[in-house]
């Protein structure tokens, strides 16, 4: 079985793990080594053993662990140039890719694929992991849902997949007006009616976990989005207790992992 956990997620800082087909693999290291240290040990992994790292974007939520994970550890750490130029990470474990262009993590085929976000090259990732036959696409940070978000999610078995605010909350809420703007823009986060309409449709089609994450801690709470998500499925004939695992991503790990 490949295992999905994850460590942090939300705009205090972002990190996953998954394991499966012989790799170890971090998506994001957002928070402090020392605590995605701690956490990787929690689920029962050695960070030393980990593979590779994979870095989605260069903001700091999601990068900002990366440089002394890789003084002290020595990771072999995967992201497109302009998040590699963004962050300003270069050296001997830095490596680019490039969205759409296969790369390998031993056996595990990995998809980069581009999202709208306001970063340099932002980019999703798809996991084929071959000795279990199964996929799993990792989707948050964009303003909206792309054909290339649709092609890279639809078909996987999870999907982790961005909620990060109710928009009646944020319009009415106390961030100033040009972060409001940037949250609902094209290139900032979706919503929990965008990330409930992207699960639902993948659910539609075959997937059975879905995690909904990087939840705004002030324009939205676990139950606001696991409603929203859980009208959607409905709405395709998913019955959201029955025919897949439904679960929110907590700020910091619960403990929960989930199987595929």
């Amino acid at each position: 079985m490949v295992s999905f956990c994850p460590l942090f997620s939300g705009s205090q800082g972002n990190s996953i793990l998954i394991s499966g087909s012989g790799a170890t693999i971090l998506v994001d290291a957002g928070v402090s080594a020392k605590r995605i240290s701690a956490a990787v040990s929690s689920f029962g992994y050695d960070i030393k053993k980990i593979d590779a790292l994979l870095l989605t974007h260069e903001h700091t939520d999601h990068v900002s662990g990366v440089r002394v994970i890789n003084k002290y550890h020595s990771i072999a750490t995967y992201a497109t140039k302009g998040t590699l130029g963004g962050a300003f990470l270069e050296g001997d474990d830095f490596f680019a890719v490039w969205p759409l262009d296969d790369f390998f993590i031993g056996d595990v085929r990995v998809t980069p694929f581009p999202v709208a976000h306001d970063a340099c090259e932002p980019v999703g990732y798809r996991f084929y992991f071959p000795k279990e036959d199964k996929v799993v696409a990792v989707v948050t940070d964009l303003g909206e849902l792309t054909k290339e978000v649709y092609d890279m999610a639809i078909g996987s078995d999870l999907l982790y997949i961005e909620s990060n605010h109710d928009v009646e909350m944020l319009k009415s809420g106390p961030y100033p007006a040009f972060l409001k703007r940037r949250i609902l823009s094209g290139s900032g986060h979706l919503s929990n009616d965008d990330g409930a309409k992207i699960a639902a449709d993948a659910a539609e089609r075959g997937t059975k976990t879905i995690v909904l994450a990087h939840l705004s801690r002030n324009n939205n709470t676990p139950r606001m989005a696991d409603s929203c998500a859980r009208s959607s499925l409905i709405l395709k004939n998913v019955d959201p207790d029955r025919d897949i695992e439904l679960a929110v991503a907590m700020p910091e790990s619960d403990g929960k992992k989930f199987f595929v």
